[in-house]
């Protein structure tokens, strides 16, 4: 799943054949039929995958005492970045996004996780209002808004940032402004 993934990122879903996602992974085309019926089933193994153990680290942590709710989202990005980082799977929202109308059951599939990732951040900015930490806001869009300049990063580095000149981009540092701005903005 993992060379399916950088494979569909690099050349686009339509452009890259089973074959080529075989040889990436050191296996036989056969072997990735034998557990993949298809090129899209591959797709929704990959995008399903993608973020099941984060939500689940994110309801521990949710349960865990801590000082303040912005530390939580701090600490929650800084997982969710680190985790997507180490098991490659960064590009899945420009996948996605370039291939949602090809594919629309596997981009609500997506979109079923992105909502549950949501609602993480939504219930802590719940939490952080009725504490007094964080100002009245509407609590969906916020969470959107939040979780959008995450994801703006990510789409960034696999559309973008390989055609800027240099290797000035730093996904990490963009994330971690992107928060800073949003906590800043929340703060009683």
């Amino acid at each position: 799943m993992t060379a399916a993934l950088e494979l569909f990122v690099e050349q686009g879903f339509a452009a890259t054949r089973i074959d080529e996602i075989a040889r990436r992974a050191g296996v036989s085309k056969g072997t990735v039929y034998l557990y993949f019926a298809s090129k899209e089933a591959l797709l929704e193994a990959v995008v399903r995958d993608s973020t099941g153990p984060l939500l689940a680290r994110a309801a521990a942590l949710l349960a865990m005492p801590a000082e303040s709710n912005e530390q939580v989202m701090r600490a929650l990005t800084e997982i969710w970045i680190d985790a997507f980082e180490a098991r490659g799977v960064t590009g899945l929202p420009k996948l996605i996004y370039a291939e949602a109308m090809n594919f629309p059951d596997i981009a609500r599939i997506y979109l079923a996780q992105a909502d549950q990732a949501r609602s993480v951040f939504e219930q802590l900015i719940r939490r952080g209002i009725l504490a007094g930490e964080f100002v009245e806001v509407d609590v969906e869009a916020t969470a959107r808004a939040f979780l959008g300049g995450v994801i703006f990063q990510m789409v960034y580095r696999h559309a973008l940032a390989p055609l800027e000149a240099g290797d000035g981009f730093d996904m990490q540092r963009g994330v971690r402004a992107s928060v800073d701005v949003m906590l800043r903005g929340l703060k009683a």
